[in-house]
């Protein structure tokens, strides 16, 4: 079988991938490690049930020239690049050297870091920022509650931590010196000695995510605007169309399209990017950047446009498995609900497409009823915010 995409997973992806183009032949590079073992299961002995079939295969040595798309580059990316022809052809079309991914690699290690990032913004628009935020060491400090600390290097909500009070601020000199928080960093690390942003947080304020592919031209492409899911700080899904005016979905347009330029002009930044934003006082205010496929940037190849949710939820009897023949989807409208990521044989994100949001919500809602799923969420423990909770419970 000709393969018609190689697909790079990085740390993820390939499931997401696996639903979204499932009519397309798709080359995974490092596929031993692509999947969760819950993951194949499912595609091994459940996806045709529903009208998905395999199409993912391990790298096989291919003549010729193949549309290639990456989740995230990394130095594994590049040392395969560099032993098989040494350049690839995007998902644009546009032919990337050696050097010109590797640019990007390092680019990808500035943008991902939030204190860099907010430097490039500042370069922009310092507006495009929250007002009064500051650098920082974590020390003893005369605090205005609630705020929220942020690791350079955090990552899906879980380098951050919401204070409260002040028994949540001692809480964050055990949190930040311990290994379960290192390994929640995109680098897999910390040091205690490390600046960090505090900024005033904001609970009612809703998020946004700017997912698109930054061109060798340093421009945006396959754009798609979406509202999150948040719970504190926890990435729990995505909604879409956002609920946003017109002009406030151009605003989040104008500020990607000017982050998107300079990421490519001062860094050489090239792939997929994913900006954060939250409303405050109907302003557009940029918090955070994803240099990667983010979570949502394949649902929207999967909907075609459609409206979807996006909701990571938890079976109950944590058997994940036993409602995998209960899946749903129409072959023609695109219509029904499937698994989206299965990190393991608890948890799943599910992703619910329909003709109008509110039906996308409503049959999830019953499928989850149907089938013992609950939303997953963190409790407040001793009093503490979720996030110090989050870590309290697992130290």
């Amino acid at each position: 079988m000709v393969m018609k995409k190689i697909y790079y997973t990085g740390k993820g992806g390939a499931f997401r991938l696996f639903v979204a183009e499932n009519k397309t032949d798709i080359c995974v590079v490092d596929f031993k490690n692509a999947l969760t073992k819950t993951e194949q299961i499912f595609i091994e002995e459940y996806a045709s049930k529903i009208g998905l079939r395999n199409n993912l295969r391990p790298f096989q040595n291919l003549n010729g020239v193949y549309q290639q798309e990456w989740y995230k580059i990394t130095k594994h990316f590049l040392k395969h690049v560099s032993q098989n022809g040494g350049q690839i052809s995007d998902i644009c079309g546009d032919i990337l050297t050696l050097n010109d991914l590797s640019k990007a690699y390092f680019a990808t290690k500035k943008i991902q870091n939030k204190l860099c990032f907010y430097k490039i913004v500042q370069k922009i628009n310092p507006d495009y920022l929250l007002p009064n935020w500051k650098i920082n060491k974590l020390e003893n400090q005369k605090n205005e509650y609630p705020l929220i600390i942020k690791s350079c290097q955090g990552k899906g909500g879980k380098g951050n931590i919401v204070c409260y009070s002040d028994s949540d601020f001692d809480q964050c000199h055990k949190i930040l010196n311990s290994k379960l928080f290192a390994k929640k960093q995109e680098n897999g690390q910390y040091n205690t000695s490390n600046k960090i942003i505090i900024e005033k947080f904001y609970p009612n304020a809703v998020s946004y995510n700017c997912s698109f592919y930054c061109t060798k031209q340093g421009k945006i492409k396959f754009q798609k605007i979406s509202q999150q899911i948040i719970e504190e700080v926890f990435y729990r899904g995505n909604i879409y169309p956002p609920l946003l005016t017109k002009s406030q979905q151009e605003d989040v347009t104008e500020i990607s399209e000017k982050i998107c330029h300079i990421c490519h002009s001062d860094y050489g930044y090239v792939g997929w990017l994913g900006l954060d934003f939250i409303l405050l006082n109907d302003k557009m205010h940029i918090i955070e950047a994803n240099p990667r496929v983010n979570s949502v940037t394949h649902a929207h190849k999967f909907s075609k446009g459609n409206p979807f949710l996006i909701r990571l939820m938890r079976h109950k009897a944590m058997q994940l498995t036993e409602i995998f023949d209960k899946f749903i989807l129409n072959p023609v409208t695109g219509y029904g609900i499937v698994p989206y990521q299965i990190p393991d044989n608890e948890n799943v994100l599910l992703l619910s497409a329909n003709s109008t949001l509110e039906k996308a919500e409503n049959e999830l809602k019953r499928f989850a009823q149907a089938n013992g799923l609950e939303n997953v969420t963190q409790e407040n423990i001793l009093s503490f915010s979720k996030s110090v909770s989050y870590y309290y419970t697992k130290l």
